[in-house]
């Protein structure tokens, strides 16, 4: 979860269940810090676990970080079996010419941004390591990488007609 989408989820999933907890500042970045390294529906339903749970008036983070890792370690696990990735860096130019590579953003996160932040640190060091140059492809699937890469292959010597 980025620091943006455990704002959101503060607001939205611990604030509406208990109105009356006014966290301070400090309380709130333990949260945020507390949140991130989950996937955003994994901890929604430790959260709701709790709330239906808890009879106090404010959410208590080892409970609801404790039920997380329970539920985001089963979670993860689906989601990878199910995960069929849509942006991928290719490589358009140099000895890598085709080459592609999926993008796999932290806890298959579906956020735009998450996934596009992990692409550009893809491609940069995909252009490091193997140099040529990388670009992200969007909206692809590895059916359609696999005939693009087959398109772009360079053809060997012997398949060259004189």
């Amino acid at each position: 979860m980025t620091e943006t989408e455990a704002k959101d989820f503060i607001k939205n999933e611990l604030e509406s269940r208990w109105p009356t907890w006014r966290p301070t500042g400090a309380i709130l970045w333990d949260w945020i810090e507390k949140l991130r390294p989950f996937a955003y529906e994994a901890v929604r339903q430790a959260v709701k676990e709790h709330f239906m749970k808890s009879k106090s008036s404010k959410p208590f983070m080892i409970d609801v970080l404790t039920l997380a890792r329970n539920i985001h370690s089963g979670h993860s696990e689906i989601q990878k079996e199910s995960y069929e990735p849509t942006v991928f860096v290719q490589c358009i130019e140099g000895d890598c010419l085709g080459q592609f590579s999926a993008v796999m953003p932290p806890s298959y996160s579906t956020n735009p941004d998450t996934i596009n932040n992990c692409a550009e640190y893809s491609r940069k060091k995909h252009n490091e390591v193997y140099g040529g140059v990388w670009v992200v492809r969007t909206s692809m699937s590895h059916e359609l990488m696999r005939k693009e890469q087959k398109e772009m292959a360079v053809p060997e010597e012997d398949d060259i007609p004189f």
